[in-house]
């Protein structure tokens, strides 16, 4: 996969699992403030590679894009 967002690469390999952690099939993300997706989405990327059949992302809010901002 071709990662061009600055902040998507900065994600990547961010996050690993521990060996020997039993995962659920399905898990919840949760993230405070979601600003472009990146962190939800490695996150995402990270449990389904360890055997997560499904993942839901969710966040306590979402940062404006920069073409709305004042």
């Amino acid at each position: 996969m071709q990662i061009t967002c600055a902040c998507h690469r900065n994600a990547r390999d961010a996050f690993v699992l521990r060996a020997g952690i039993a995962l659920p099939a399905h898990a919840a993300i949760l993230d405070d403030v979601m600003t472009t997706g990146a962190t939800l989405a490695e996150c995402t990327r990270v449990l389904r590679h360890a055997g997560v059949q499904r993942a839901d992302g969710r966040s306590l809010a979402r940062a404006p894009s920069p073409s709305n901002r004042a």
